[in-house]
């Protein structure tokens, strides 16, 4: 499958969009619905990670977010995880997230800070 290239914005070349091939376009889906919160897209409000219902909450839990993150990770990418790991720094309160994942097209990293 082939994507359009986005960074922080849209990439254009030569005049045109940019785009982007398997394997990096599912790391880039896969970046997509991590940092879109559900409810935020208002053409489906059930696209995204459900940041408030269990991960931006008082006490939260590395494996119920753990187990969150790696939902919505497959969600965008078909394949399995060759690593993962979530861990909170509770001094500045940022999720960070380093996945990588292994599918059919090849292997893509993802590494999110929240």
């Amino acid at each position: 499958m082939i994507d359009i290239r986005f960074d922080d914005d849209l990439v254009i070349q030569n005049g045109d969009l940019a785009s982007v091939d398997e394997p990096d376009a599912s790391g880039q889906r896969i970046e997509d619905r991590l940092l879109t919160f559900r409810g935020e897209w208002f053409l489906d409000l059930n696209y995204g990670t459900p940041y408030y219902d269990n991960i931006l909450v008082k006490a939260p839990r590395i494996d119920v977010i753990s187990a969150i993150i790696k939902a919505e990770i497959l969600k965008s990418a078909d394949g399995e995880f060759t690593e993962f790991e979530a861990a909170i720094d509770s001094r500045t309160r940022r999720l960070t997230v380093e996945a990588t994942i292994k599918t059919i097209e090849g292997t893509t990293g993802v590494s999110i800070t929240i």
